[in-house]
């Protein structure tokens, strides 16, 4: 008898050792997660990768344990970077690149999905142009210092001499701006193009993308936006952890292009919206996937930056160091 029990306990032992071996890498991954906070504005375009690396989980495949922050705005976003309430935000690099020049140390990586911005109006409006929008209601989805109302402001100025400035205009986020647009408030309205789609799914149109609008100031190659603003000690304390970010948020995109299933699991953030709307959306996201920017599109984007403040006659300049790694 006592054989067996010690035999027994023997095979107790090594079923527990078997167990704990299994579970340690578990217990140990979950400790090890690294933490990190990422801010956008509500339906910025970057929430669809985000939304994907939670509900997919990719974030625990590299380590990390990614918070999600929105707010209602750009602005509110862009404020919470600044007082440290998020390590990483969803903005443009020409917000970045303001903050820069007021001394805050702050940098970016693009991350370009999605069709361009452009200005969208009421099917039967009379905008056919950008030299239309004199003495109408704007909406536009972003800061005062907003990218692509900068450039707008600037193809009106270089192409028909217009001021937008003296335009009526309100400055939200963009699903205020797209609600104020259906409910007939607003002429036309620039907006990202996840609202874009929903517009155009109800019978508004585009007078112009970001795309046109930067052709018209004579830069062939399209410039895009959108990507994430971290703060330089941000990237210098944790420069593996920004780098597996960056690599999850890349692997959704492949996901979100590859793999139309895979936008099931976005329904809860899509609500309501048709099938037919539904592949529009990932058309166009697919549509913008852009490869890692090199020293060549930082080039350009200076570019486009000075023939902006041309046409503006504003001394509009990148400060060196606004896109991480690449001018510094």
């Amino acid at each position: 008898m006592r054989s067996v029990a010690v035999s027994g306990m023997v095979r107790t032992a090594v079923l527990w050792a078997a167990t704990m071996l299994v579970l340690a890498p578990l217990g140990t991954a979950a400790q090890a997660a690294d933490k990190v906070r990422v801010g956008h504005a509500l339906d910025a375009p970057l929430r669809y990768e985000l939304d994907t690396v939670k509900g997919q989980q990719l974030d625990q495949r590299e380590g990390l344990d990614v918070e999600i922050q929105r707010f209602s705005n750009d602005e509110d976003a862009g404020r919470a970077l600044i007082d440290g309430t998020v390590d990483l935000v969803a903005v443009d690099w020409m917000w970045v690149a303001k903050q820069r020049g007021r001394g805050a140390p702050i940098t970016f990586v693009p991350l370009g999905s999605g069709a361009p911005s452009a200005l969208v109006v009421a099917d039967g409006s009379d905008i056919r142009a950008v030299a239309d929008l004199v003495d109408k209601r704007i909406g536009i989805a972003g800061p005062k210092d907003d990218g692509a109302w900068l450039l707008l402001r600037a193809a009106a100025a270089h192409v028909s001499r217009l001021d937008l400035t003296q335009s009526s205009r309100l400055h939200w986020g963009p699903s205020q701006v797209e609600q104020e647009m259906i409910a007939g408030r607003l002429d036309a309205a620039l907006l990202p193009w996840p609202s874009v789609v929903r517009l155009q799914s109800q019978g508004f149109r585009v007078v112009i993308d970001l795309d046109a609008v930067e052709r018209g100031l004579g830069i062939d190659s399209g410039v895009a936006l959108a990507g994430l603003a971290f703060r330089e000690d941000f990237a210098a304390s944790r420069p593996d952890v920004l780098r597996r970010l960056l690599d999850t948020i890349g692997t959704s995109q492949r996901v979100l292009r590859s793999e139309p299933g895979e936008w099931d699991y976005l329904r809860p953030m899509l609500g309501t919206l048709q099938v037919s709307t539904i592949d529009a959306l990932r058309s166009s996201f697919t549509s913008g996937i852009s490869e890692p920017w090199s020293e060549l599109e930082v080039e350009r984007a200076r570019d486009l930056v000075r023939r902006a403040g041309q046409a503006l006659g504003e001394p509009l300049t990148v400060p060196q160091g606004t896109f991480w790694g690449l001018d510094s």
